[in-house]
């Protein structure tokens, strides 16, 4: 249903409190889910919703990419990045935007501060927490932002966003340390 929600985070036990806010606040048809790549692709073309609100670390460091792909092939996709209970560095979120998030929201400014980015999104505002945005305006010019990247260039960061060395990286993916450090 044109119009709906679909929550993509890993905090599975937070999906019934969800659901009730977004809800509330307006949204016709929610869904959350805890799939990734395929999974979550095959639940956007059948759900078909308007607003995608995606958990920051959904995809540990690599949620700003994944962001871009998803745009890549749903670009009237509306998708906003929250974090929720991890902190997620100012300095990193700003990627998101980069890679095509209408909104960033954090839950730590607090729950009325919230549920208003929340409710404002649906009624077609989009938000940015000001810390994320004093250091996008403070940029003399956005990144180039690649529109896809390499599968091998996202098994590399997937990877290391999970904590491998560049040893354990290199003898993963069958290449030399130098090579692993040119991706």
């Amino acid at each position: 249903m044109r119009g709906g929600a679909l929550l993509v985070s890993r905090y599975t036990n937070w999906f019934p409190f969800f659901i009730t806010i977004f809800e509330e606040l307006g949204y016709s048809d929610v869904h959350v889910t805890d799939k990734g790549k395929d999974a979550l692709n095959m639940l956007i073309n059948e759900v078909n919703h308007q607003y995608l609100f995606i958990n920051s670390m959904f995809y540990s460091c690599a949620t700003p990419l994944m962001i871009g792909k998803l745009l890549w092939s749903y670009p009237k996709l509306h998708i906003t990045a929250v974090t929720l209970l991890n902190p997620y560095p100012d300095n990193m979120a700003m990627w998101f935007i980069f890679h095509g998030a209408k909104s960033y929201i954090k839950a730590a400014d607090g729950k009325l501060e919230f549920l208003q980015n929340i409710r404002g999104i649906r009624e077609g505002k989009a938000y940015i927490v000001p810390a994320v945005q004093a250091i996008i305006d403070g940029l003399p010019e956005w990144p180039e932002v690649q529109s896809k990247a390499a599968k091998r260039q996202l098994e590399v960061l997937v990877m290391l966003c999970n904590g491998n060395s560049l040893e354990e990286l290199a003898k993963s993916l069958g290449i030399s340390c130098k090579t692993g450090l040119a991706y």
